[in-house]
């Protein structure tokens, strides 16, 4: 049983393991295709010359009507009909002083480019300070799309600042559905099993909905911890993390689970060790009786005798009718 004990320990370890390795992986390989498209749209010599002239000469009134039309097309050629670009919920291209461009047309939205309120969206995106290094991607947790005139769109995004001609210019924005991440981390395959992904500065990728625990004091966990929540529950806890993306991935399983594990070995034991007690019992008692019979028939049969008439017939020896020579002790008894 202690020996099982050890191995259940062991296989959750490792399962776990697998299934946050698992999850980092498809994290990394969608963000992977997210700088690949970002690469397309930066690798676009036509598509970066009308962005910087769309957030430099136009800031500084520059640009005639037809020029600005001119350049809203060939950028906007580019976000329509580079392909990779399709399997995403939508690309933007956007400066501080407003401007805004995106594949996801909408008849009903309301945020114009170079508008007040185009300013005041890219203004209140506090990430977008970090994102002056040109090279970096940058991940943003699940919010609703703030250029969606529902507001009702969650999604996720990799935001990354943009240079060209050795000046900055403005931000691109790929953002993919929330259900991308609820697919990633969610957990079919075992029961009692939750996952959450961190990313660097504390923000959370993927958190389960109604999930009370703060795996922030695990940041340097290493193999399978307990871990107590608010309200007197435990969780088994593995962390992985990603050097690439800095992000950690916890992959918790609840303690009850586990323990009615633990609670099936130990009956299944208990009912093995039964069987063989059992078993153990009939084989003790089937060779009692075998050991005891010659014994049994003797007492049997001196009941039934008198001395007077044991000594009156002595050629009639009893041993004969209780024993045989095989039983040497009874026999000679």
């Amino acid at each position: 049983y202690n020996a099982s004990i050890a191995d259940l320990d062991r296989s959750t370890q490792q399962s776990l393991d697998v299934i946050s390795s698992e999850m980092l992986s498809e994290v990394e390989q969608y963000v992977s295709l997210m700088d690949f498209a970002f690469a397309q749209l930066t690798n676009d010599v036509d598509f970066m010359n009308s962005f910087y002239e769309a957030c430099q000469r136009l800031e500084d009134d520059e640009l005639g009507a037809n020029d600005i039309v001119v350049t809203q097309t060939v950028m906007s050629h580019t976000l329509f009909q580079t392909p990779i670009l399709k399997e995403f919920y939508r690309v933007s291209a956007y400066a501080p002083n407003g401007f805004f461009l995106s594949n996801k047309f909408e008849i009903t939205d309301t945020v114009v480019s170079m508008s007040d309120e185009a300013r005041e969206i890219v203004a209140s995106m506090s990430y977008l300070q970090d994102m002056r290094n040109p090279f970096q991607t940058h991940l943003v947790g699940p919010h609703m799309d703030p250029w969606s005139a529902s507001r009702g769109d969650i999604v996720f995004t990799a935001v990354r600042g943009v240079a060209w001609r050795g000046d900055f210019i403005g931000y691109l924005e790929i953002s993919a559905s929330a259900q991308v991440l609820r697919d990633i981390f969610t957990v079919t395959t075992m029961d009692g099993v939750s996952a959450q992904a961190i990313l660097p500065d504390g923000t959370a990728l993927f958190h389960g909905r109604g999930d009370a625990a703060d795996y922030s004091g695990l940041s340097n966990a290493l193999g399978m911890v307990h871990f107590s929540l608010p309200d007197g529950s435990e969780r088994l806890v593995v962390r992985t993390h990603s050097r690439d993306l800095g992000l950690d991935v916890y992959v918790a399983m609840d303690m009850s689970v586990y323990l009615a594990r633990r609670q099936e070995i130990l009956f299944s034991y208990v009912m093995t060790a039964a069987v063989i007690l059992a078993v153990g019992v009939v084989v003790i008692v089937v060779m009692s009786l075998g050991l005891t019979a010659s014994t049994r028939r003797l007492t049997r049969k001196m009941k039934n005798l008198s001395t007077d008439n044991l000594m009156a017939h002595p050629e009639e020896a009893i041993s004969t009718m209780v024993t045989r020579r095989g039983d040497r002790e009874i026999y000679h008894l």
